[in-house]
């Protein structure tokens, strides 16, 4: 739906796309593209290889930008979006100390308060890790909640999420199904529909995953607690410092979904990244800050854990979304923060610990070739793409893509299998490199046969 007027939060938990030239504006990205007269933007191009997804305020697409956190568009009397930035609550709140104690009281207030608002059931993706064992031990009524685990490895059941899951649902007596994913490749043309090229193909089996939690709710009158950023705020997220504009990618907090940026064949230009880090040089000398720039980017990709069950008909909410309790988290001093001190001694008062579970759990991350050897996605179009890419290299992955992943084992630690399956995963190491290459170029490609 277009839009007149919009607003992003202190985070820019929401996107706003506005086209420069048409002076369309709109949350989703594909409704402000002109796909009569698409040209790519050099230096959006090469970030969005360089992230994963579109920083600094600009997407791929020549005349498609996004408004950045804590600011507001609307259109002018000619048409055009007229911005206007907003107060930036961290000014005034970063930097203030926070006793861990307190931050905790707030966060459970917060998620009973929400609570109250819930008229169905709470829907909760388990995985056992830090946040979504904060969620559940705050949540006063556990039988509302209907949670949820998928896992990485091949029997997805002796996943280390799913183990520590089904050991939490036994403690808490809870309503808990391992739903298993495999299929989600299948979702790509989905995503782009949802997402566009804004941000990578990557995060279809959340699509799979709500999707197998609507069939077997049977209703969408339900609300997702999601854990969204939990961890950049709690102290598991550290940036180095940055020194120099090169450093900018360390902001981006990648995991390797993302592709060198020399690949591209439009011209090299830093100018958006020269003028964030001279606007921002002094607050990048803190890491707090630095955490926090981060997230800020980082958000336009990991809104996809609260917008895909939201497509699906559901509500969904998480506390660590909360400029008071996120900055209030922020502020706790570092030595309780350093691996988490603070919610490990919260847990250790409150909570079942499952360091003995480690033997008992398969530690091999293999998701997504899982989901490679059930789909094979249709290959690149090497013609189209030769217009913005190097075309050895999308004939690289066209060619690295036609055969599956050879099979690991499904396998514990310390045994011969599990030694296996770090030479299987050395093996299939070029593959997986061509898949995530495949999901960032992709919605690039649908782009493009749309206006070629």
């Amino acid at each position: 739906m277009l839009l007149d007027y919009a607003e992003t939060d202190w985070l820019g938990s929401r996107p706003v796309f506005y086209n420069e030239k048409t002076g369309k504006i709109s949350y989703q990205i594909n409704e402000v593209i002109d796909d009569q007269n698409i040209r790519f933007h050099p230096e959006g191009l090469r970030n969005y290889f360089r992230f994963g997804y579109s920083v600094f305020g600009q997407t791929p697409i020549e005349d498609v930008k996004f408004l950045r956190y804590a600011s507001k568009i609307e259109k002018g009397k000619d048409g055009k979006p007229v911005i206007t930035y907003l107060e930036d609550p961290a000014e005034s709140l970063l930097g203030q100390k926070a006793d861990s104690r307190e931050v905790l009281e707030k966060i459970r207030e917060s998620i009973q308060e929400w609570e109250k608002t819930v008229s169905g059931s709470i829907i909760l993706p388990l995985s056992g890790g830090y946040d979504s064992r904060l969620l559940l031990a705050d949540v006063k009524d556990k039988s509302k909640i209907k949670a949820y685990s998928y896992g990485y490895s091949k029997r997805q059941e002796d996943s280390f999420e799913v183990v520590r899951a089904r050991k939490l649902a036994e403690n808490y007596r809870l309503d808990w199904k391992n739903i298993k994913l495999g299929g989600f490749l299948n979702y790509m043309d989905e995503w782009n529909e949802m997402y566009g090229p804004a941000i990578h193909a990557h995060g279809m089996y959340q699509m799979e995953f709500y999707k197998k939690i609507c069939e077997d709710t049977k209703g969408t009158d339900h609300a997702v607690l999601s854990g969204i950023i939990g961890d950049g705020w709690a102290g598991n997220v550290r940036i180095k410092e940055i020194g120099r504009i090169e450093d900018l990618a360390l902001l981006g907090y990648a995991h390797g979904l993302c592709i060198q940026e020399d690949i591209c064949l439009l011209p090299e230009v830093r100018e958006l990244q020269k003028q964030f880090y001279e606007e921002n040089k002094e607050k990048l000398r803190e890491e707090n800050w630095r955490i926090l720039f981060a997230m800020r980017m980082k958000i336009m990709l990991l809104r996809y854990l609260l917008e895909t069950p939201r497509q699906y008909g559901m509500s969904a909410w998480s506390p660590f979304l909360d400029k008071d309790i996120a900055l209030s988290m922020l502020n706790i001093p570092w030595q309780e923060k350093e691996g988490r001190l603070w919610q490990k001694r919260y847990f250790e008062e409150t909570h079942i610990e499952y360091g003995w579970l480690k033997k008992e759990c398969d530690y091999n991350m293999i998701i997504d070739e899982n989901a490679l050897r059930n789909v094979t996605p249709e290959p690149l179009n090497e013609k189209l793409l030769a217009k913005i890419i190097k075309p050895d290299y999308v004939e690289w992955i066209n060619r690295m893509l036609v055969h599956k992943p050879l099979p690991s084992f499904s396998a514990k630690p310390k045994t011969m299998r599990n030694i296996a399956n770090k030479a299987i995963k050395k093996i299939n190491a070029g593959k997986m490199k061509a898949l995530i290459a495949y999901e960032i170029i992709y919605p690039l490609q649908k782009v493009m046969e749309k206006a070629f």
